[in-house]
């Protein structure tokens, strides 16, 4: 049925507690969902490469709560926890190495997670994937085996989010059942962007790949067509201090490098919000000197929920 073996035996997604969010039928508002996907969490410097569904670094819920309200005026959000690579993994290991570490346990839950959401929760409805970092990775695996084995699923996602991860024209190549977005419009397909600053060119690490593939998250578009501040319709940035939310207004541009397949971000004001100035100087080494890997999606928050909106309208339309 699916292309690899799965690793172990599921954690038990009948069980409420491995949600964090799990809408039932009475307190679900919209007519579409989300399933969502959350990135590295896991730091456990004395646990395994991969954690236990129970392991407490992991359930830290600030950073999925962020990017999955993007999504909460249209959408019911689901947001299951799942095994995944433990953060200090990602020091001891290449990227090739946490790639393989995907394919295992996470994996395993992951698929569970989405045959028990089909089974008793989406009830015909159309849906969105959405993941970042890690949890971005788990939505390709989805889409590149997971899909190929349940089309009847596949037909009811308007789009799949999956960003901050390295998707590469060798990888869709060998995919050809992900079809990447095109423009702003199109339903059924897989949009990826990682973002970084010019001082990043060069570097390739984690998330950043050769030969990869990206669109603008303000204009959505795949050519290097400039988006300036101005049609940035406005960025939320989590305060790292007190963990609040900051509405900034628009704050980033956006361009693709093409030849990288990356979203250069050239705006000043963003310079606060790099990686290493969140996270510290030793994240350099997977993301590079200029990554702004944690404003993946706040940067482009609303200009993300206006698209969502239109391709979820669009979806509607052509299935009604």
């Amino acid at each position: 049925m699916y292309k690899y073996p799965l690793i172990g035996t599921a954690s038990d997604y009948t069980n409420p507690d491995n949600w964090h969010i799990c809408p039932q039928e009475d307190n679900m508002k919209h007519n579409a969902d989300v399933l969502y996907f959350i990135g590295t969490m896991a730091a456990n410097p004395e646990g395994d490469d991969i954690s236990t569904i129970d392991e407490p670094t992991l359930r830290q819920p600030f950073m999925g709560e962020f990017e999955s309200s993007i999504f909460e005026p249209f959408c019911n959000i689901f947001f299951p926890w799942w095994r995944q690579v433990d953060t200090t993994a990602l020091f001891r290991h290449t990227p090739e190495e946490v790639d393989q570490m995907q394919y295992a346990e996470p994996r395993t839950d992951v698929y569970a997670i989405m045959d028990h959401y089909f089974e008793n929760y989406n009830q015909g409805k159309p849906f969105f994937l959405v993941g970042h970092s890690q949890g971005a990775k788990m939505i390709m695996i989805i889409l590149e085996d997971y899909m190929k084995a349940h089309p009847e699923y596949k037909e009811r996602m308007v789009a799949a989010y999956a960003v901050g991860v390295a998707v590469t024209k060798d990888y869709l190549k060998a995919n050809p059942e992900i079809k990447m977005a095109k423009n702003a419009d199109d339903t059924g397909v897989c949009l990826s962007w990682n973002t970084e600053g010019p001082s990043n060119d060069g570097f390739y690490g984690l998330v950043i790949k050769p030969d990869c593939v990206a669109i603008n998250p303000i204009n959505w578009k795949t050519d290097d067509t400039y988006a300036s501040i101005s049609e940035n319709l406005g960025s939320v940035m989590p305060n790292s201090a007190d963990g609040s939310l900051m509405e900034l207004g628009g704050i980033a541009d956006a361009r693709v490098n093409v030849e990288r397949g990356t979203i250069v971000v050239d705006s000043e004001s963003c310079k606060d919000f790099t990686d290493t100035k969140a996270w510290g100087e030793e994240v350099s080494a997977l993301f590079g000197p200029e990554s702004y890997h944690g404003g993946d999606f706040g940067l482009f928050y609303y200009n993300i929920r206006d698209n969502a909106k239109l391709r979820l309208h669009n979806w509607i339309m052509s299935h009604s």
